[in-house]
């Protein structure tokens, strides 16, 4: 037996060698024992090993002092099985047991099993704005997610040249509320292993409680970085963020005016917005995130460009109500009133006038500050010159909006006013569902002061409107889309109707069988050929309402189709074609229920039944009867009465196509042919 081999076994039975308190650079000399202790006294101990005459199975324990979170520097000789460091503990007091082979070159070292997994090493809690170091001995942190951002970051590339393999645990804590972000060092970036693609600089740390492993990588300078056994999620994926979903009104602005936004921040202050309406729908894990706080998402400045869609269809609980909401520049000026609204005979005026400063277009918003005449309306079209033709003024709507606004015909000359410059939003859907809906407005979800604008005017993408949506000033550039075929559904589900007060419709308006909905004040300028279709549902008990309504003194700029629709007070500026039910609201004293431009026409086409109690202005083209009116018995109307000397139908109590081909064949007309001609026709009785 050789004098090695007897020294390697006496070696091996020799007592634990205690070293005790450390110091910063302590010397384990392995000659004079296979097992040594040393109690980690300095905030990095750096040992130096005197090797054994030939290979030996070492042990070495390390014990925390009273302070703990003390680090170990391994000498370059000690070589990790696995190629990575160990972890140890890091609390007061607590012992790790390193185990290390001596092969007469390299120490090659490991944990004692179950010595120290990661699941019981404890959280070690980090401050915003950390740089770690790679000597750090916290190696497992949180980061409070509960207040402002908080952001980690990793060590250099420089820092890490010699530490292959080295790992940092990081993890969020708190509610959620705000981001945690690591960042990678100088010289290195983050590979996400276990989510899709590279987020380079930095990235999100995932659910809440969740620690997330970065591994350094020497020969690519990367941190590699993957969910740990701490919870479950790819790093980076969507997260229901309880914080998030209570946090009601969330800032977004997209051309950072603020000079402060970022998807990083916390989104909950005007001063901390985030950047993009996709960080908004990040945090709540989805597009349709079920919601019991009021929850209003403000927008500081403007999309610019087809980026960052905007669709949000919300499950809103306990009374609810969801909004997105612009921001307004104003420009002070002066009204000069030219025109008076008046809906009397032979007026056919809308309110017009001009500004002393500014530049009025048209779907700018003007908003009248005067005292007692708190209103806004939308510019129509310019009436010649400086002089402009202006919506019907509705007194300014807050949210919860509990009625549809009154009308204020006060605007007059030297009335103080504002031009207001909406907030331009790339919205492609909103569509709510208010679970909780009892019948009133304040149910609804709202659009207000913002553009919805159309990304190269193309528009090749229609905005949806929800049914449970109330819009208030809000202008129009894409063409809008609102559809549901199925009255039964909407009764059952008890959802709300669509309101527009005092809306413009620059792109047009398509609207298909809405239940209930109301199209009140603002206004069609029929640009570039956009249409103007409201058809209500076509499979309508006799006589019963309509489903849609239009109000408000709302202005049709161009050639408008309506079918199955109730018209209040209505300004026309382009001619109007009307099938299937049409009622004409009972005028208020001295005007008319419909009114406008000289020249127009309104075309009553096949089956239009209940035409009740209203009343035409004088001054334009009466209307044209084309191919054949056909008046409902049932009805219990009074008349409706023409302008001009083209005559009045008068109360049809109850007929039918036979007894009115008789009455007319009495009175002279021929049949069916029921050619008005200039007289009437009245009493009919079947």
């Amino acid at each position: 037996m050789s004098a090695n081999t007897v020294w390697q076994r006496l070696l091996s039975f020799f007592p634990e060698v205690v070293k005790g308190n450390s110091g910063a650079a302590p010397a384990v000399d392995w000659t004079a024992g296979s097992v040594q202790s040393i109690t980690l006294n300095a905030a990095t101990v750096t040992p130096t090993f005197t090797a054994p005459p030939g290979g030996a199975n070492l042990a070495l324990v390390v014990t925390q002092d009273g302070v703990g979170g003390r680090a170990v520097t391994w000498p370059a000789a000690v070589k990790w099985i696995g190629g990575t460091a160990p972890i140890l503990l890091s609390g007061a007091a607590q012992t790790t047991l390193v185990y290390f082979y001596f092969d007469g070159t390299n120490y090659w070292g490991s944990l004692a099993s179950g010595a120290s997994p990661s699941s019981i090493i404890p959280w070690t809690a980090v401050a915003a704005g950390t740089a770690l170091a790679a000597s750090l001995a916290k190696p497992n942190l949180a980061a409070d997610s509960s207040g402002a951002q908080s952001t980690i970051t990793l060590p250099t590339a420089a820092a890490m040249a010699a530490s292959d393999g080295f790992e940092f645990t990081i993890k969020a804590t708190g509610n959620m509320l705000s981001p945690v972000i690591v960042t990678a060092g100088a010289g290195s970036t983050i590979e996400l292993l276990n989510a899709p693609g590279t987020f380079g600089a930095s990235t999100w740390l995932p659910i809440q409680g969740q620690g997330v492993v970065f591994k350094y990588d020497l020969a690519t300078t990367t941190w590699k970085a993957r969910a740990s056994t701490e919870g479950s999620g790819a790093v980076g994926a969507s997260a229901y963020n309880p914080g998030w979903y209570a946090a009601g009104t969330l800032f977004v602005d997209p051309q950072n005016t603020s000079g402060a936004a970022s998807d990083a921040k916390t989104g909950r202050t005007a001063g901390a917005p985030l950047l993009t309406y996709a960080e908004v729908a990040r945090r709540w894990g989805s597009t349709a995130p079920t919601l019991s706080v009021d929850t209003q998402i403000k927008f500081l400045s403007s999309h610019t460009d087809n980026s960052d869609p905007v669709s949000w269809s919300p499950m809103m609980l306990k009374g609810a109500i969801p909004s997105i909401i612009g921001t307004i520049a104003t420009t002070a000026a002066v009204f000069t009133r030219s025109a008076a609204k008046n809906r009397a005979a032979g007026a056919n005026s809308a309110l017009a006038g001009s500004f002393s400063a500014g530049a009025p277009a048209a779907g700018v918003l003007v908003h009248n500050t005067t005292a007692a005449k708190d209103s806004r309306a939308f510019l129509y079209k310019t009436a010649g010159g400086a002089n402009w033709t202006v919506c019907q003024p509705l007194v300014t709507q807050t949210i919860p909006q509990a009625a549809l606004p009154a009308e204020l015909d006060m605007w007059a000359t030297n009335d103080t006013v504002e031009l207001l410059a909406l907030t331009a939003v790339n919205l492609i859907d909103f569509s709510p569902l208010i679970v909780d809906y009892n019948g009133a407005f304040d149910d609804l979800g709202y659009l207000q002061a913002i553009t919805v604008f159309d990304p190269g005017g193309l528009n090749l993408s229609p905005v949806y409107i929800g049914t449970n949506v109330y819009c208030a000033d809000v202008a129009f550039q894409r063409a809008i889309y609102a559809n549901s075929t199925s009255a039964s559904i909407l009764t059952a589900q008890s959802w709300g109707p669509p309101v527009f007060a005092n809306c413009f419709f620059g792109g047009g308006l398509n609207w298909l069988g809405v239940s209930a909905a109301i199209l009140y004040g603002g206004c069609w300028p029929a640009n570039g050929g956009t249409a103007l279709r409201l058809v209500g549902h076509a499979a309508q008990p006799a006589n019963t309402d309509v489903n849609l309504t239009i109000d408000g003194d709302f202005i049709t700029g161009g050639a408008a189709f309506f079918s199955n629709v109730q018209i209040g007070f209505l300004f026309l500026d382009g001619n109007l074609t009307c099938t299937g039910t049409v009622i004409f609201d009972t005028a208020a004293a001295g005007g008319h229920v419909v009114y406008g431009t000289a020249g127009k026409t309104v075309s009553l086409r096949t089956c239009c039944r209940g035409l009740m109690n209203g009343t035409f202005t004088a001054g334009w083209t009466a209307p044209t009867l084309v191919t054949g009116v056909t008046i409902d018995g049932a009805t219990t109307a009074n008349s409706i009465a023409y302008a001009g000397a083209v005559g009045t139908i008068h109360n049809a109590i109850t007929t039918s196509v036979a007894n009115l081909d008789a009455a007319a064949g009495a009175a002279g007309f021929g049949g069916n042919a029921f050619n008005l001609g200039g007289s009437s026709v009245s009493n009919l009785v079947g």
